[in-house]
């Protein structure tokens, strides 16, 4: 998230090398791509996205998509949220999503099932649920983005969306989707 968010506001230009940037476990994650620059991640020879402006939108939109993921069952298993807790590092007012109780490995699905849970209907389900939606969150989010929030700002409400339950499960593919259920 940081390196998407840092990337996105500007902070990080298209030519820099990855694994040179100070984000903690990047360098590690791409250790055998040691001279991959952020573009040649995000552009994959796509000259028009290699423009900043193009490689801004890009990455936010690569967080967003992080964020709606972690909204769809397949993928994420929350807690409702109760519409009222707000998130302890934040400005009064800002709602917490449900925690997460667990996250779910692809590993073992069944592809349909997990399919099922990423389509329109599932999504608009979610969305119209208890708030904040993942709608709500992202809305949030391309705000800051486009006031070019610092990270040190948003990380506190990446920290609430993405906050564990009290008593996590370990990732499984999720009783709803193991493949042969």
């Amino acid at each position: 998230a940081e390196f998407t968010w840092k990337i996105g506001v500007g902070e990080y230009t298209n030519d820099r090398v990855i694994t040179e940037l100070p984000v903690p476990g990047l360098a590690e994650y791409f250790q055998y791509s040691k001279n991959w620059r952020i573009q040649d991640l995000f552009a994959l020879g796509n000259p028009w996205i290699r423009k900043p402006r193009s490689m801004s939108e890009v990455a936010i939109g690569s967080l967003l998509h992080i964020v709606q993921d972690s909204f769809a069952e397949g993928h994420v298993e929350r807690r409702a949220p109760t519409g009222f807790t707000t998130c302890s590092n934040m400005p009064s007012g800002v709602l917490a999503p449900g925690r997460i109780v667990e996250f779910h490995s692809y590993a073992n699905q069944d592809a349909d099932l997990h399919g099922n849970s990423d389509l329109r209907d599932a999504f608009s389900q979610q969305w119209t649920s208890d708030k904040p939606s993942s709608v709500d969150i992202g809305k949030y989010l391309l705000a800051r983005f486009q006031a070019k929030d610092s990270w040190g700002s948003i990380k506190p409400y990446l920290e609430c969306v993405f906050a564990l339950d009290r008593s996590p499960n370990n990732s499984s593919p999720g009783a709803r989707y193991a493949r042969g259920r």
